[in-house]
């Protein structure tokens, strides 16, 4: 299974100094260009720019103030390696699916007995993933 990761960052707002530009639009524009440069070197494709407006609090009495915020849109392609597939898995006829649930109905009776109620705590929490990514473990922890 393969997907786009996007990633959004804020657009600079300040025109960074650099030797031998004069004109805020060509300063401007080597500050767009290194930005969009060094998110590149990481994979990273630039996508578009968006101009939205958000509303924050200000002041002493916390008035709403509308204002615009520009953020770059980057995405990147990822490849992830190919799960089984569902059909390779399920069972063909009603048959073997009655038979394998039964077979895991004895199991997990069998499971229960050998194993204290404290033992299923333990294992009842969120593994991480290698890439730090939270999931959910419904049962005893399979992997």
């Amino acid at each position: 299974m393969s997907y786009y990761e996007y990633r959004v960052v804020p657009a600079p707002k300040e025109a960074p100094k650099a030797r031998g530009l004069k004109g805020i639009a060509a300063r401007y524009a080597h500050g767009m260009a290194e930005r969009l440069n060094s998110e590149g070197l990481d994979g990273w494709e630039f996508q578009r720019s968006e101009t939205m407006t958000a509303e924050s609090r200000q002041g002493i009495f916390r008035r709403t103030v509308a204002e615009p915020v520009t953020v770059l849109i980057f995405r990147r392609w990822v490849e992830l390696a190919e799960l089984p597939s569902a059909a390779a898995t399920a069972p063909e006829t009603p048959e073997e699916l009655g038979a394998k649930i039964a077979h895991s109905d004895r199991n997990s009776a069998a499971r229960d007995v050998a194993e204290p109620a404290s033992h299923h705590a333990a294992t009842l929490s969120a593994q991480r993933r290698p890439q730090g990514a939270l999931r959910p473990v419904p049962g005893p922890a399979r992997d």
